[in-house]
């Protein structure tokens, strides 16, 4: 019975020792980064029926690492489930007015953070490289219109 436990201690040591491992490896998490509000936000109107999302989908994923500073994310409205589930995201992310207006699927809205108002949209139509375009362009009038915002306060 001693060599059992012995034996699950020295592998809860071992496993623990694996978890300290990985966490120093990883570097010190700077939680202001971490909460940093995003640039921009994408949002996906999406359904799994949709041949456009399925043909844009790829092409967004494509890029997106390259903006590190924008959330992605999708509204899923392929069903009555998944439809109220967005809205209920939406709406518990200021983004349900985007939401209520835009019902149609295969494109992304891209939305300023703070107020959740339209600054660019991006289609099927569109190559890699007009998506990074319009996504530094997006970016770029998000700020903007949240420096507006900070110089009314």
């Amino acid at each position: 019975m001693k060599r059992k436990a012995a034996v699950v201690a020295g592998m809860s040591m071992a496993l623990l020792a694996a978890v300290i491992a990985i966490t120093v490896n990883a570097g010190p998490v700077n939680v202001a980064e971490e909460a940093a509000q995003p640039a921009l936000i994408g949002v996906m109107l999406h359904a799994d029926w949709c041949p456009n999302c399925k043909a844009l989908d790829p092409k967004v994923k494509a890029v997106r690492a390259e903006f590190p500073d924008v959330l992605f994310t999708r509204y899923d409205l392929t069903d009555e489930y998944t439809r109220r589930q967005s809205i209920l995201f939406a709406t518990w992310t200021g983004t349900d007015k985007a939401l209520l207006v835009n019902q149609a699927t295969g494109y992304m809205l891209l939305l300023e953070p703070k107020s959740g108002k339209e600054v660019g949209r991006l289609s099927m139509n569109m190559s890699e490289a007009d998506i990074r375009g319009k996504l530094t362009e997006a970016v770029a009038k998000a700020k903007m219109m949240g420096d507006d915002k900070m110089g009314e306060m």
